[in-house]
């Protein structure tokens, strides 16, 4: 039985190679060349008039206003994690680089510590209340971060709701940062 297979095989191959090899050639084909459209700019629109109130802020890269040498680059970070699908946790945290390593490190070990904090409140805070609503609760977080007179100001916002309610609660934290050592300065 399997000389027979393997028999079988080897006509099969046989036979497309050979079906392979009889193809004639196909003949290249030169494409016509592409004709350019001309293009037109149209009448600037009303929008573009009020350029004069527009901002350009590059993102992630700030220097410093108030005349200071420093500057700072923020890389924010997403986290997303779930409850065993009771809770579903997404936030965002700031990642900061500053003026040296132990800046950076100082005040990115107040975002990690964050972290820590917002699965924690998940854990024992929302999960329980979500498993006595018969709901899924859900945890997000979000940041504005802002620079003054050498402190970098970090208002984080998070959002706790239920799909069995509407609404929302949302808490407020701020920290304020020291933008050459990178130590919390004060914590609202």
């Amino acid at each position: 039985m399997k000389k027979l297979f393997a028999a079988t095989l080897a006509a099969i191959l046989i036979l497309s190679a050979a079906g392979c090899a009889k193809k004639p050639v196909q003949q290249e084909e030169h494409a016509a060349p592409v004709q350019e459209e001309a293009i037109v700019p149209e009448a600037p629109a009303e929008a573009e008039k009020s350029q004069d109130n527009v901002i350009h802020i590059t993102p992630n890269q700030n220097q410093t206003q108030d005349g200071l040498d420093a500057s700072w680059l923020d890389e924010p970070e997403r986290i997303q994690t779930d409850l065993e699908e009771i809770v579903s946790c997404t936030y965002t945290l700031p990642h900061l680089t500053l003026e040296s390593d132990d800046a950076s490190a100082a005040a990115n070990a107040v975002f990690d510590e964050l972290s820590q904090t917002v699965i924690s409140y998940a854990q024992e805070t929302v999960y329980p209340a979500a498993q006595e609503k018969a709901a899924i609760g859900y945890v997000n977080g979000g940041y504005s971060i802002s620079e003054e007179n050498g402190t970098l100001i970090v208002s984080y916002t998070l959002s706790v709701s239920y799909s069995t309610e509407t609404g929302d609660q949302q808490f407020l934290h701020t920290y304020y940062i020291d933008l050459t050592t990178g130590e919390l300065l004060k914590e609202e």
